[in-house]
This record gives C-alpha cells, structure tokens and sequence, in this order.
C-alpha cells in the first residue's frame, strides 16, 4: 500500500494515542498476514511514531546506510533503539540485514564507511551493494518501481539479487529454527 500526504495527519493521531501507539500497524497487518508470504513497510528515514509501529508490525529490520560518513551515526543510534524496542514492546524485533546504498566503486569514502559498517555490524552487512544509480534515482523520483522505468539497468539487478540474498536469510534462520525446536 504505497504512502500519500495523510500520513503526516495519522503520525499526529498516534502521538496523541499514547495507549496503544506502537500496536497500531500490527493490528492492522495481523488481520492480513495470513494472506500474504511476506509484509513490507518502508519508512522514512525517522524515527517516529509512523516507524515504531512499523518495527513493531514487521519485526524483521532492513536498514539502508548511504555510505557516507554522516549515515554512521543514524544507523547506530537505530540499532540501540531497536533493543529498547526489543525489551520493552516485541521480543522478536532484529536486524535482518543492514544495507550499503550509494555505492560509489572508485569512491574511497564508499570503501572506507562500508568498512566501518562492517566492523559495526559484522555478519549482519550484505553482500548486495546498491550503487549510486541515476536510473534508481529517476524512478523514485516518478514514484514508480525501477523494474517498471528500468528493468535491465544495474539497480534493478541489484534489487534482485538483494531479494534473493534476504531471502536465503529468511530461509536460513527458519531451517536453524526448525533443528533447534528438534533438538529440544
């Protein structure tokens, strides 16, 4: 369900709705996940209410870091409030994967915060890298997705193979799940 201009309007309701905020969204998608494989929300890059209740409907975090310095600090400051929301509304919020957007491959600032971003994060950083892209530009700024304006451009590969990379991830942690259960 793509955003519009009411979600200003909605992030006010929930600040006011002090009881309940956070649960919102997740009322709401658990009344459809039995419909669907998978639930995505997208979500600006804040961390407001409208975010909250999202982390909280979708537990599974993707972050996005444009690899510039300045990204560092927000990407850290979202990973402690992550385990505050972990302790204090749903156990099962973590963080699926962190991913290098921007990708300059002959910027030595991309290489130098995409080291920094794997000390951070260790094994949580994916391989997919997401390149600095004019095509993925065009097509955010249409509002469309790039496979529709783009889709033998290397962004839409990029996508791809993102996509296949999260779900390994997904399919992964299920199976260690599933031996854990058996074996206890």
């Amino acid at each position: 369900v793509p955003a519009n201009d009411t979600l200003a309007d909605l992030e006010l309701e929930l600040l006011r709705d002090s009881m309940g905020a956070s649960a919102r969204l997740s009322q709401a998608v658990a009344r459809v996940e039995p419909h669907y494989d998978f639930i995505l929300a997208d979500c600006a890059p804040t961390l407001g209410m409208l975010a909250i209740n999202a982390m909280v409907a979708c537990p599974d975090i993707l972050i996005p870091v444009k690899l510039e310095p300045a990204s560092l600090p927000g990407a850290v400051r979202l990973a402690g409030h992550l385990q505050g929301l972990r302790e204090k509304v749903n156990p099962s919020i973590e963080i699926l994967g962190v991913l290098a957007t921007f990708f300059k491959e002959t910027g030595t600032m991309s290489r130098e915060v995409l080291g920094q971003l794997a000390d951070l994060f260790g094994d949580r950083l994916l391989k997919t890298r997401i390149h600095d892209s004019a095509s993925i530009g065009k097509s955010a700024g249409k509002g469309a997705p790039i496979y529709s304006l783009a889709p033998g451009q290397r962004g839409a590969v990029e996508y791809d193979l993102l996509t296949d990379e999260l779900l390994d991830l997904i399919k992964n942690r299920e199976t260690v799940a599933s031996k854990q259960k058996g074996a206890a």
